[in-house]
């Protein structure tokens, strides 16, 4: 057996495909053919979730304030493995921005908000590569404080 071409850690993922297929293949001449075999084969195939759960609970309280821990109330469905999770947080609803070292089912905010702030949940499957599963949105609402005035009567 003659080696002609080694390539490790080749990563195979065609466009048509749900299924990233990742494979370590040895090229292989037998003697007197040209059959090639592929050897040392690894598949990781993502089932992914279809569904990202539901979280809670939303929260409003005038001035800044430590809001209360974002807990799970329905694990994400659909697809095989085990979970994965990243929380994303955003100003206004639309613009997501991953937290760094949030990804567990659950979400404890920063101690003190100033300003309101969304937050939800996005879960994938293990060997999947992107996060398909979206909670429900989560807002902690920050209120302005009552003013008041004294008035001499």
């Amino acid at each position: 057996m003659t080696v002609i071409l080694s390539l490790n850690n080749f990563n195979f993922s065609p466009a048509n495909l749900i299924t990233t297929i990742m494979k370590r293949i040895l090229f292989c001449r037998i003697l007197f053919s040209a059959t090639l075999l592929f050897s040392t084969s690894l598949f990781a195939i993502c089932n992914n979730v279809t569904a990202g759960g539901t979280v809670g609970a939303n929260q409003t309280i005038c001035g800044s304030y430590n809001p209360s821990n974002i807990t799970n109330s329905v694990y994400p469905t659909g697809g095989t493995g085990t979970l994965q999770y990243q929380w994303q947080s955003s100003p206004n609803g639309t613009t997501w921005t991953d937290i760094a070292g949030a990804t567990i089912e659950s979400y404890d905010p920063p101690s003190t908000i100033f300003s309101t702030t969304y937050y939800h949940r996005t879960a994938r499957r293990s060997g999947c590569t992107t996060y398909d599963g979206v909670s429900n949105t989560i807002i902690k609402t920050v209120n302005p404080l009552p003013t008041a005035s004294i008035t001499a009567g």
